[in-house]
């Protein structure tokens, strides 16, 4: 195992034990469950114990929008049955009757505890779509307007803490519910009960936590953006980078919703919509950037199959009202899904392939893939905890980046070794050039000595004329001409 892949390994513990680190305060007490409709908290200790979360059986009423006055006055309808809370009402059956996601009800919930004169705090997220909380006889805490049709309700996102201090051994928690423009309706996320600092403390850890990872992946979206800015020719940097954003994006939008919090004067219908494209856009970018990194082994076939299919349900998301788009969701997930098996077979064939950092892509994969599945059971109600996404894309982007790493220092490994290879080319050359310079003065010097010697050579047979021939001459031409050959 390589020192990249340690790192890796180093880092995926670190999340986890990060993530295990950032739970609600507990002292690991069984969590009490609501039966009934009345949750016995008598032998809880909010210091000792921690938080506690109010799921079990809430006393349900459906098509019934109570207030805290009908039970006073014992003017209550006739129970629907207990809930297990929390969860979508979709499907729940009552006296033969499955319910749609359409509808409004009321919950109702008795908590028995020894908590006099103890400041307390209730957790709210988000219910599907509008709900209205009463503790004892008061309002404490709404979203949206809760009413019967879906003209007159408003649906709004907005997660809540409110403290109260009780007065007595018992309290009643009302909560009113009604949805007519999503396809989930119902208490689909839990309730927090516990001391107020202890709320506040849990809450400021999930923010941190939240914050570091969108952060991150926020800053590596930005890095490779600039990767792609500086060198165009190589889009798996864009793709990644875009794919960071969206996933960014959908954090902030599901996560806490912080968005819906920081941007109230947007409308519910088109944070809702941004949602949804952030989920529908994120696979062909992340199916594009597969495809760039290993284009022998992806079928361009399947990634335009994967392109058609975003694109049309990101249209029909754009041009069509939430009560009609959020059905396409369900399909969408069983799409991701299976394009999800498809790229994990694609990083493992490269890997197979012994294809320069599939080991470490593919691990950063496993953990992306498994958040993405883990998602898809969040978002339809089987799981009632935090997305694990940003987690899950953090290991990837890190994985990512760990292999960008080694690329660039493998391209610096063998920049320097062209460099040291330049050198010593450029030392063989100044050294035959100073070869040649020391050629060069033996020539022009063997050609100076060759033509003192010819002219020496002339002189002589010249002389030699002049003795032997004084009268004729003849042998004086002889020489002459000799000397014109030379």
């Amino acid at each position: 195992m390589n020192s990249h892949v340690r790192i890796v390994h180093v880092i995926i513990i670190v999340c986890l034990l990060f993530v295990s680190g950032c739970k609600p305060h507990s002292t690991g007490a069984v969590q009490p469950f609501a039966k009934k409709g009345v949750l016995d908290l008598r032998s809880w200790d909010f210091e000792k114990d921690g938080i506690v979360v109010l799921n079990g059986e809430w006393r349900f009423f459906w098509n019934h929008l109570l207030n805290p006055e009908h039970f006073s006055s014992n003017s209550i309808p006739e129970i629907t049955g207990y809930y297990n809370f929390p969860g979508i009402w979709n499907n729940y059956e009552s006296k033969g009757e499955k319910f749609s996601g359409n509808g409004y009800a009321t919950f109702v919930l008795t908590i028995l505890h020894n908590a006099q004169e103890e400041r307390l705090a209730l957790e709210i997220e988000d219910m599907s779509s509008a709900y209205s909380l009463f503790l004892d006889n008061r309002k404490i805490s709404s979203n949206g307007v809760v009413e019967k049709s879906h003209d007159t309700m408003v649906p709004e996102y907005k997660p809540a803490i409110v403290h109260f201090i009780p007065s007595g051994n018992k309290m009643h928690i009302l909560l009113q519910i009604s949805n007519f423009h999503h396809r989930k309706g119902g208490p689909w996320t839990h309730i927090l009960l516990g001391q107020a600092k202890q709320i506040h403390e849990g809450q400021a850890k999930k923010f941190f936590l939240n914050m570091f990872f969108i952060g991150c992946i926020f800053i590596m979206g930005l890095y490779h953006l600039g990767l792609f800015l500086l060198r165009r020719k190589f889009k798996s940097p864009l793709y990644f980078s875009v794919f960071c954003l969206l996933i960014v994006l959908r954090s902030l939008l599901i996560n806490e919703r912080y968005l819906h919090v920081l941007l109230p004067k947007i409308s519910w219908a088109i944070l809702l919509k941004m949602e949804y494209l952030s989920f529908y856009l994120s696979l062909p970018i992340l199916a594009m950037f597969i495809f760039s990194l290993f284009p022998k082994n992806f079928s361009i076939k399947v990634l335009r199959l994967i392109q058609t299919v975003a694109l049309v349900s990101s249209l029909i998301v754009i041009i069509s009202p939430a009560s009609f788009f959020s059905h396409t969701a369900q399909v969408y997930q069983g799409i991701t899904f299976f394009s999800c098996l498809y790229l994990f077979y694609v990083l493992l064939f490269a890997y197979r392939q012994n294809r320069e950092g599939t080991r470490i892509l593919l691990i950063g994969g496993i953990f992306l893939f498994l958040s993405v599945v883990y998602d898809m059971f969040r978002a339809n109600g089987f799981i009632q905890t935090a997305s694990f996404l940003p987690i899950g894309m953090f290991i990837f982007i890190f994985s990512q980046a760990v292999l960008l790493s080694m690329r660039f220092s493998k391209a610096l490994d063998r920049v320097e070794k062209q460099k040291e290879r330049l050198q010593k080319i450029n030392i063989a050359y100044k050294n035959e050039i100073v070869e040649r310079k020391k050629l060069e003065v033996h020539l022009v010097k063997s050609h100076q000595q060759f033509q003192n010697s010819r002219i020496a050579l002339i002189l002589g047979l010249a002389k030699l004329a002049e003795y032997r021939d004084e009268g004729t001459g003849s042998h004086l031409e002889r020489i002459r001409e000799y000397t014109r050959v030379l």
